[in-house]
């Protein structure tokens, strides 16, 4: 033996490594867990889209996760749970599915005139809370709760 320890001491000093290399190993594998989890920052604002004028409710997805990602729906959730789905207008501001690369971000308007129409065909006139969604690779992630009140916007 180069150093000159007693069987238990050398006991001692071969579990205190090992409990080192043990914690290291679980903090590089929760840290390379996190590499992989899908960060979205979601958040809807009124827009005014021109041409040609047209009022919209905004879904802005901003991908704060290290890799690109896929985003196959946007829409809104109602209060009762139930959702919202919107495509793609005929006049094609955006296209879905839709990449959005690393630390970019990207923005769905979606038709003040549509939401209502929806919400009308739900049986909802008044003021509703809504929350915005996207779903990426088959999970659902929303934003914000706000008011909607289709009865104050042009």
């Amino acid at each position: 033996m180069p150093w000159n320890l007693e069987p238990q001491q050398m006991l001692y000093v071969t579990a205190t490594v090992a409990l080192y290399g043990a914690i290291l190993a679980t903090l590089n594998f929760l840290r390379e867990q996190q590499k992989d989890k899908i960060k979205l920052e979601i958040t809807a604002r009124d827009a005014l889209i021109d041409p040609p004028s047209v009022w919209t409710k905004s879904i802005e997805i901003v991908n704060n996760s290290s890799f690109e990602i896929e985003i196959t729906s946007v829409g809104f959730i109602l209060e009762s749970k139930d959702c919202l789905v919107f495509m793609p207008d005929a006049d094609h501001w955006y296209k879905i599915p839709d990449s959005i690369s690393l630390k970019k971000s990207r923005i769905y308007p979606i038709r003040i005139e549509r939401i209502k129409t929806l919400l009308n065909s739900k049986g909802i006139n008044t003021g509703i809370r809504l929350k915005p969604f996207v779903t990426v690779n088959g999970k659902s992630f929303s934003g914000k709760p706000f008011l909607f009140n289709p009865d104050e916007i042009a």
